[in-house]
C-alpha cells in the first residue's frame, strides 16, 4: 500500500546464495513499469527464527521499502535514517 493504494509489484529472484550467515539474494523489482535490481542479504535469524523461507523476509522488506517510498536507485547501503535495519 502506497499513499493508502494497493500497488501491484512483480519480483524475479536472479541469484540465491548461501552465506555464512544465511542467503544473499539479487532480485529484480518492477512497480509502475520501472524495473529496479537489489542485492538483499538474509541473515538465519530472521528465517529460522519465525521458521519461513528466506525468500519470504525478503518479501517482506521489499513491501515494506516500497510502502515507505525509499528510493529504489539507492546505489549505495541505506543509512538508518532511511531504513532502520540492515539493508543492502
Amino acid at each position: 500500500v502506497i499513499d493508502g493504494h494497493e500497488c501491484k509489484y512483480t519480483m524475479q529472484y536472479k541469484l540465491k546464495f548461501p552465506t555464512n550467515g544465511g542467503f544473499m539474494f539479487d532480485v529484480l523489482v518492477t512497480l509502475d513499469g520501472r524495473q529496479t535490481k537489489h542485492r538483499v542479504v538474509v541473515g538465519k535469524e530472521y528465517y529460522e527464527k519465525h521458521n519461513v523461507p528466506p525468500e519470504a523476509v525478503v518479501e517482506a522488506a521489499m513491501s515494506l521499502l516500497l510502502s515507505l517510498k525509499v528510493s529504489r536507485q539507492t546505489d549505495k547501503l541505506l543509512t538508518s535514517s532511511q531504513y532502520p535495519i540492515n539493508y543492502f
